[in-house]
């Protein structure tokens, strides 16, 4: 009997270490940033990309859009977030281009998703999906105005 718990406390041991060894970094988000499609007046081409990962090419208020993040992101849902323009430089752009409110957001395994098999060595591609809607547009210049009003602002 002493040699069962025994056994079980090491497997136990072994798992918890396990788990460590294998855990999946989670990103808490406070702001939604995408890339941008275009740059001046040539389209980017990236087939490696999805649709969803670059900005929408027109950006309307009261608009639905999905997103999609490659790693495990946490957004507040249903809360005022700046969207931000990532450039081609992999900057973000100095201002927010808009306030969103971030619907859903769910995590699956990209791989998993491709059909690829699941071994000893597998490594899970996590990525995050989900919907926003566009509150407002911004201007250039306003942000400062709207900055202290929209931050912490529950949509709803």
């Amino acid at each position: 009997m002493i040699m069962a718990v025994k056994n079980a406390r090491l497997l136990n041991q072994f798992f918890i270490r396990a788990s460590l060894m294998r855990s999946i970094p989670i990103e808490f988000n406070t702001v939604l940033a995408l890339r941008a499609r275009f740059q001046g007046n040539s389209r980017v081409t990236n087939e490696s990309r999805d649709e969803d990962e670059y900005l929408p090419e027109h950006l309307e208020s009261g608009n639905r859009y999905r997103l999609r993040k490659k790693g495990q992101r946490a957004y507040p849902i249903s809360v005022a977030l700046p969207l931000f323009s990532i450039g081609f430089d992999g900057k973000f752009s100095n201002q927010p281009i808009a306030i969103v409110a971030i619907e859903s957001a769910t995590h699956y395994d990209r791989g998993q998703e491709e059909g690829r098999p699941r071994g000893t060595n597998y490594a899970p591609d996590i990525w995050t999906k989900g919907t926003y809607i566009v509150e407002s547009i911004i201007r250039k210049g306003d942000w400062g105005m709207l900055e202290d009003a929209c931050m912490g602002l529950v949509i709803g």
